[in-house]
């Protein structure tokens, strides 16, 4: 039950950040998630070298981030909860920026991108389930 409010009170938190960006800042944003969701970040398990089925989506992205000048974007990297936290925590800031690094080899400005890892401490759904773990392995884009 700890774990669902805490869920909770992120997603929360993370609503009343986006209700603060600029028109411009939240459409560039609803643009990259849309792209983001609609696709798959796929990596090898253990693994942060991005799949390339994943490729079609990235270059998605990058267009739709090239048309966001001005906006900066944060790349976060999550994990489920096997696994020792310090393998997760080193796996999701690895998968982070394997995005960052391929954003930028396509022409995003670095400058514009940060990579952060979470491993498992964000979760968006218990890690009770293969298919509810499946959902905390995943890449979020947000506005810095």
């Amino acid at each position: 039950l700890e774990e669902w409010a805490e869920i909770e009170k992120r997603r929360l938190a993370k609503i009343e950040r986006e209700r603060a960006l600029s028109a411009a800042q939240a459409q560039c944003l609803k643009r990259v998630r849309t792209l983001a969701e609609r696709g798959t970040i796929e990596f090898p398990s253990e693994s942060a070298q991005i799949d390339e089925t994943s490729f079609e989506t990235l270059n998605q992205i990058v267009e739709a981030a090239t048309g966001c000048d001005g906006v900066s974007l944060t790349i976060s990297g999550h994990t489920d909860s096997r696994g020792s936290d310090a393998f997760n925590q080193t796996l999701s800031e690895a998968r982070a920026q394997a995005v960052v690094d391929y954003l930028v080899s396509r022409g995003v400005p670095t400058s514009r991108l940060k990579a952060v890892g979470f491993g498992p401490r964000q979760p968006v759904a218990p890690n009770n389930s293969f298919a509810n773990m499946a959902k905390n392995r995943r890449i979020e884009f947000s506005i810095d």
